[in-house]
């Protein structure tokens, strides 16, 4: 049976924060919310989205706009994105160990197609995405039973606590990564399956867990 690895975009494979922070806050300005100083940040990251939703007074049912607007803004600022140091060599050897590869955003699929193939990864992609940020779970759920897949045959890689939830409901496992936009000990409580210090630990996380399963 082949397995797969469904993968975060932005914060897990894509090192957006200084982007987003700032597309962030050019949003903030044109909608009068609360602009993200940098002694909020490390709070910020302690929260879930509906606390800091709260905190920077943007109502709930702006988002599904407010994300069609980031997009764009994103879109232009593709150059300034990397990705994150290691990812690229961790995703050419799960490929080569013939993992198949889906990435599951709430990023747009343009965003995502134009930013691998900037950074010259080609062909070894599934893209999928969600317009609700709340909505991964059903994504995932949804691609699992298209596949015909159980919890054995899936490994999500991802760095936000809205990540450890979603694959809780979708009964998986996954592998939450330090160097994401949410914070360790507030992810710790979220009770992760696995945690990746490093881009290198997911490849030997994957490997324990499918060579074991």
């Amino acid at each position: 049976m082949e397995k797969y690895i469904l993968l975060d975009f932005d914060g897990t494979f894509a090192d957006s924060k200084n982007v987003v922070f700032t597309i962030y806050n050019t949003l903030a300005e044109k909608h009068n919310f609360k602009k993200v100083v940098l002694k909020d940040v490390n709070t910020l990251k302690k929260w879930s989205i509906k606390k800091s939703c709260e905190f920077l007074n943007i109502p709930l049912y702006k988002l599904p706009v407010l994300a069609a607007e980031f997009a764009k803004l994103y879109y232009s600022s593709l150059k300034e994105i990397s990705p994150i140091t290691g990812m690229k060599e961790v995703l050419a050897q799960l490929d080569i160990a013939e993992y198949k590869l889906v990435f599951i955003s709430s990023n747009t699929k343009k965003n995502i197609k134009e930013f691998l193939a900037c950074n010259e990864l080609h062909g070894i992609f599934n893209i999928l995405c969600s317009n609700n940020i709340f909505g991964k779970d059903k994504i995932i759920q949804k691609f699992m039973k298209s596949h015909n897949l159980t919890k054995t045959d899936v490994l999500y890689v991802g760095d936000e606590i809205r990540d450890i939830k979603a694959c809780k409901k979708s009964n998986i496992d996954i592998i939450w990564v330090e160097w994401g936009y949410d914070d360790l000990k507030t992810a710790i409580k979220e009770e992760p399956a696995y945690i990746a210090k490093k881009p290198e630990d997911i490849l030997k996380i994957a490997e324990f867990v499918f060579n074991n399963d």
